[in-house]
């Protein structure tokens, strides 16, 4: 029949599907239900089944039925209750449930799909009570219980012996607490257990499991929430051939097994495998609770060969993939290698000659084990320090000493370990020089601590004395000593007499940079300097030579101060080479060279003839007016690299503009060795001989010009405007060296010093020789400018005597004016002034600062683009639009810097 709830009056209290009750009656009763379907009913106990034994008499079968989603608090599926019963005589009642399906049913508590309460207590020993359960050839599926269980089985008091088997069954139910909860002697055949939070939970009795499967069987879905066994002051006995696979306990203990104080046995020739069991913290395949080391107990695991006829060694436990969170991939506890194992059990071993470990390495194989967090281990019961990432638990071994600094962490590797040596996670505890505590997880950790100082010319040896704190609960003392030696404080770090720690040098501080003592470096900010001109003091400059330093902020280690240098630069604000490198020429980088790259010198003489034929066959000069502006564009450009070229993109159409402003500053642009030796100093001096150069060949041209018609015809009377072009061109190169010779660096706590080399005093005997060639150059070049800014003064003056020279240079000066109007013929000067001055801005700008120096260029460059534009000052407008071009491209800086 069909047991449907009864819609209008459910009942919440026993068995609304079938109730069967049966009162102290004297005789034996039978119930049999077969091919039947409890449905969707509701009640406190027992909603589908509910049958009730007071009498010790009844047999009840249960055959080809289903009990589906039954809701209650307990037993929701099938509630069997037998009860206190006090007649005479032996009896066996017995509950069948064959060839049956338990699907979809849920419990507030216990029991989902069955729930049997034995509560007999018998007064007479005549008397006697044997139970008998058997669930054969039938699935639990999908049945839930919030707090527990899907299958009760309680005896609540044990004067009798209970028989329960399970044969043929599946258990494929989900979000439980357990499959199976019992305190009774149960016998677990041919079944398969998946999808349970935990299949099978056994207290103070005993577990058969023969040829079973616990866990997912389907490799693609990976370990489910889902674990085997807990056992509690059990014994179970493993028949026949079981698997433990892709098991995950919610609790993080024993993928396949958790014992407490409970122990395993397999008879031969059969075997337990445990594949892919995974814990989230102990014990991968087993966890046992039992592992004291102060005193023996009963090994875990026992082996039977009573008969005598299988030898060891031989494999009965298989361990293939199995791991945890935190120790014991394959076992964690039970002390393996001190336990006492049942010899009777193995007359054909002599057990009494081998330890329990060597005989669990005999019937154990493990293979694709992940064993970074210990194959094997326990509860810690021993604190070994460490070495190159491996503990040492030798007891004669010495660990080496720890140097430190005050306040800095001093590190101790160390591991605490349990059996076989097996990382362990536990409480590591130091008594002194201070009191401290610090958990240690698993592998080899640091334990930290911080100790003062004395003050800063003082050394200390410390002995730190540590023990572990959860050996100690373990009964065992395990206490290690460490020598720690503080040293004085570190270049950049002074000692604080308040908290008696190494603190960052006050200098550093000054500059709000902060230092780290635990990795010994400073927080560079970008193109900032720090290190030392002597030995002992500390020196910060922010503003390092354009790319000298590094763009970038970084840690710096003092006492590698390098580190803090661009392009194999070293030495104060990186103004020299590393060892065997030199300077070269187009770059600010330092590069391996030799003294073979000095025909470069035919090169540069070359380059300069064929500069000057092009400026005389293209007519590339002032008069024209064509590169006036392009020209000072590039002088501004080059003089202030750090804000128009501060860009490490190496995109091709970048480095050839870079090139190209290089030339027209009379640069070579593209990196070039020299000779080998090459240094800042020497390459100053050498970037003043192409321009002087260049001069020397117009000179000649316009000399022998004069003199011979051939080479005047050759020149076509361009002769003197290329001389004013290259004057120019020469007046910038020579105004941007001057710039470099005068500007110093002021580092705190030392000389001021020339900043292209921070080795070269300001002021010193070379840096007076470059500055002497400075002054010189600037005499040459502010008059120039102030002759080209008042030439109209000085034409309307030339019938005086005291300006007729003026006549005499008259074609030399024309060549500047020429493409202007008449009332703006000193423009060209005007336009040299405001460069120069943009160039003492810059020169005597100590902190390079270039919000100063583009704030320079910006206003100039408005005053002179209002200028042109409101004046017209060339004769024809096209070449003012070209001027407003260049005036125009200054600006553009000014919105990516604001």
């Amino acid at each position: 029949g069909t047991y449907y709830p009864m819609l209008t009056s459910p009942c919440y209290q026993y068995g609304t599907g079938l109730t069967i009750s049966a009162h102290q009656i004297t005789y034996d009763l039978y119930v049999n239900v077969s091919d039947s379907i409890a449905y969707r009913n509701q009640a406190s106990c027992g909603a589908n089944f509910y049958f009730n034994d007071y009498s010790g008499r009844s047999h009840f079968t249960i055959t080809n039925t289903s009990s589906i989603r039954g809701t209650c608090l307990n037993g929701c599926g099938l509630f069997y209750n037998l009860q206190n019963t006090e007649q005479s005589g032996n009896y066996t009642p017995s509950l069948l449930v064959a060839d049956s399906t338990f699907e979809t049913n849920f419990a507030f508590y216990n029991g989902s799909s069955l729930y049997t309460l034995i509560n007999v207590s018998l007064t007479s020993q005549q008397n006697r009570l044997t139970p008998n359960i058997s669930i054969i050839r039938s699935n639990f599926i999908n049945d839930r219980a919030v707090t527990n269980n899907i299958m009760k089985l309680y005896q609540s008091m044990n004067t009798n012996q209970v028989q329960i088997t399970f044969q043929n069954v599946i258990f494929a139910s989900t979000f439980c607490t357990d499959g199976i909860d019992t305190n009774i002697s149960l016998l677990v055949s041919n079944c398969s257990f998946q999808g349970l939070n935990r299949a099978i939970t056994v207290q103070n009795n005993t577990l058969y499991i023969d040829d079973c499967i616990f866990g997912n069987t389907l490799s693609d879905q990976g370990p489910l929430i889902q674990s085997g066994i807990a056992a509690v002051f059990s014994m179970i006995y493993f028949m026949g051939h079981n698997i433990f696979i892709n098991n995950n306990p919610m609790y993080g203990k024993g993928g396949a097994l958790e014992l407490y104080f409970s122990t395993f046995q397999i008879s031969a020739p059969n075997s337990v495998t445990f594949i892919n069991n995974t814990a989230s913290l102990y014990g991968g395949a087993i966890y046992s609770s039992s592992d004291s080391v102060s005193t023996q107990v009963r090994c875990f695991f026992q082996i039977n060969d009573s008969n005598g006829t299988l030898l060891i060694p031989n494999t009965f436990m298989y361990f293939d993939g199995n791991s945890a969170g935190y120790a014991g991939s394959a076992i964690y506890g039970g002390s393996i290698d001190d336990c006492w194992l049942d010899c009777d059990l193995i007359p054909n071993y002599n057990c009494s000659s081998h330890t329990s470990g060597v005989i669990f390495n005999n019937i154990s194989k493990f293979i694709n084990m992940n064993t970074s967090t210990s194959l094997i281990s326990s509860d810690p019961f021993q604190l070994c320090p460490c070495e190159n990432g491996q503990p040492n638990c030798e007891q004669d071994y010495v660990p080496k000493r720890i140097d430190s600094y005050p306040g800095q962490n001093a590190n101790i590797s160390l591991a605490l370990v349990g059996q076989r040596n097996g990382f362990s996670p536990g409480t590591v505890v130091m008594l002194k020089p201070i009191y401290t505590s610090q958990v240690i997880a698993t592998k080899c950790a640091n334990f930290t601590m911080q100790l003062q100082g004395i003050d800063n010319h003082t050394f200390i040896t410390s002995y730190a004395s540590l023990y572990s704190y959860s050996a100690f609960l373990n009964g065992m003392i395990n206490m290690k000593t460490w020598t720690v030696f503080l040293q004085l404080c570190p270049f950049g770090f002074l000692f604080n007499y308040t908290t008696l720690y190494c603190d960052c040098d006050p200098e550093i501080k000054r500059y709000n940079i902060t230092c780290d003592l635990n990795l010994l470096v400073v927080h560079r900010p970008s193109q900032t300097w720090i290190g030392n001109v002597t030995n002992t003091i500390l020196s910060v400059y922010t503003y390092c030579p354009f790319d000298y330093c590094k763009p970038i902020d970084m840690n710096l280690d003092l006492m590698n101060q390098d580190e803090q240098c661009n392009y194999n630069r070293s030495s104060v604000l990186c103004g020299q080479c590393k060892t065997n490198l030199s300077m070269v020429f187009g770059s600010s980088s330092c590069e391996e060279c030799s003294d073979n790259t000095l025909w470069l010198i035919v090169l540069f003489a070359a380059l300069g003839i064929g500069l000057i034929a092009i400026l005389f066959f293209f007519n590339l000069t002032v008069s024209s007016g064509t590169i006036n502006g392009l020209i000072i564009y590039a002088n501004i450009i080059k003089l202030n690299e750090t804000t128009f070229l501060n860009t490490n993109d190496e995109k091709a159409h970048v480095k050839f503009c870079k090139i190209f402003i290089s030339w027209l500053n009379l640069d070579f642009g593209i990196k070039t060795c020299f000779y080998n030796g090459l240094n800042n100093y020497v390459k100053t001096w050498l970037r003043l001989v192409f321009p002087l150069y260049l001069l020397f060949l117009i000179s000649m041209i316009v000399l022998v010009s004069r003199y011979s018609r051939t080479v005047s015809k050759l020149c076509r009377f361009n002769a003197v405007p290329v001389l004013a072009t290259l004057i120019w061109l020469i007046s910038s190169s020579l105004s941007r060296t001057a710039v470099t010779i005068f500007q110093y660096a002021s580092l705190d706590n030392s000389p001021v010093v020339w900043p292209y080399d921070g080795n070269i005093e300001y002021f010193g005997m070379e840096h007076a020789m470059l500055f002497s060639v400075g002054l010189l150059l600037i005499v040459f070049l502010i008059p120039y400018a102030m002759l080209l800014t008042f030439l109209p003064f000085f034409q309307a003056k030339s019938h005086l005597r005291l300006f007729s020279w003026v006549n005499k240079i008259k074609p030399f000066l024309d060549s500047y004016q020429a493409p202007y109007k008449d009332s703006y013929r000193y423009w060209t000067g005007a336009i040299l002034l405001a460069r120069f001055a943009l160039y003492l801005v810059i020169a005597f700008n100590s902190t390079n600062d270039y919000k100063i120096n583009l704030t320079t260029v910006i206003f100039v460059s408005i005053v002179l683009l209002l200028a042109t534009s409101g004046l017209s000052v060339y004769k024809y407008w096209p070449l003012c639009l070209l001027d407003a071009f260049f005036l125009h491209e200054y600006c553009c800086p000014f919105v990516y810097h604001v």
